[in-house]
């Protein structure tokens, strides 16, 4: 039975995931978020689920609809609730789940920005990725 309830919860910690919504601020904006090895294209406003993580990183591609084209790594938030019941319930779930994406992205292909916050009556946060962390995130686009 003990055996049953850590594959179980395994298996739960591991499949964690987080919903989000992405925004523009120009219409006819395209995202691009690398999951793993491939590209995830979304149009804002989109919504999807991305597995939360210890180590990794989203990286993102916007391109507007001039065409110009700017990358970075999605901020990502921490959660101390996993980290809580991955201490008390299953150690090594602590590699899989510490950080998920916040619920609200905006972009702002003009600034090179993307805003994100915790629920919608927050003021938003800006993230504008440094030179190294864009050509990070560019070759990581450009290994596909």
């Amino acid at each position: 039975m003990n055996q049953f309830l850590v594959i179980a919860l395994t298996i739960l910690l591991i499949g964690c995931t987080a919903k989000t919504t992405f925004t523009s601020t120009q219409p006819n904006t395209k995202i691009y978020v690398r999951v793993r090895s491939h590209e995830r294209p979304m149009s804002p406003p989109a919504s999807g689920e991305f597995r939360t993580t210890s180590f990794g990183a989203y990286d993102f591609k916007v391109v507007d609809p001039a065409g110009q084209t700017f990358y970075g790594s999605l901020p990502l938030k921490f959660n101390p609730g996993y980290m809580i019941a991955d201490i008390l319930l299953f150690a090594p779930g602590l590699f899989f789940n510490l950080r998920e994406v916040y619920p609200h992205y905006e972009i702002d292909p003009e600034r090179y920005v993307v805003r994100y916050r915790e629920s919608g009556k927050m003021p938003w946060s800006e993230y504008k990725a440094t030179l190294q962390e864009e050509a990070g995130a560019k070759n990581r686009f450009s290994e596909n």
